[in-house]
């Protein structure tokens, strides 16, 4: 509603008689999309105020996080993703035949942290420098059907700078803060 408030008085145009069902009728990417042309035809800076990542990652190329009255990143989206959680996500769909999750296990601890592992689908994590060279000797040495690399979630990204109260800013460059393990937020 308060998108659609927002649309409403940038565009001049009048609100549809039920607001509250036009983000579901027209969908939030409309509005993204609005926001983004706008932005790009007038240069206006706008202040987007929200929980839903989604948005931000797509909308946003700098980010200030606030957490208790207290400034703790004020910069670039993608260097607070970097410096928070400096690895990929690989998720791997493995082939039956090579054995129970047990054995899946076992032979996925050689190539990362093992965030989940659950009816032959894993999802490990890896230092992102290394990801590549990973992968390829994951294709290599085990029966892989399927195989997705991923950045983590920006939500838990977020998340993590808040479950540390770390003051981002003050870290040194390439220096990770203190990276939260992700094992029960890491969706399947």
């Amino acid at each position: 509603m308060r998108a659609c408030g927002s649309a409403a008085l940038l565009t001049g145009r009048a609100l549809p008689r039920r607001a509250h069902s036009w983000p579901r009728r027209d969908g939030a990417g409309r509005i993204r999309r609005f926001i983004a042309d706008y932005n790009g035809r007038t240069g206006a800076t706008i202040l987007l105020t929200s929980h839903y990542m989604a948005g931000v990652t797509a909308l946003c190329r700098r980010v200030v996080v606030i957490h208790q009255g207290r400034l703790l990143y004020d910069g670039p989206l993608d260097a607070l993703s970097a410096r928070i959680a400096p690895f990929k996500l690989l998720r791997l769909d493995v082939d039956p035949s090579y054995g129970d999750d047990a054995a899946v296990l076992r032979a996925a601890e050689r190539f990362g942290q093992v965030e989940r592992m659950e009816d032959g689908k894993l999802t490990l994590r890896v230092p992102k420098d290394e990801a590549p060279a990973i992968t390829a000797r994951l294709l290599v040495e085990l029966p892989v059907l399927d195989l997705t690399v991923e950045d983590p979630p920006i939500d838990l990204v977020i998340e993590q700078v808040f479950a540390s109260g770390v003051d981002v800013q003050d870290e040194p460059p390439g220096k990770p803060a203190e990276v939260l393990p992700l094992a029960d937020a890491v969706p399947a």
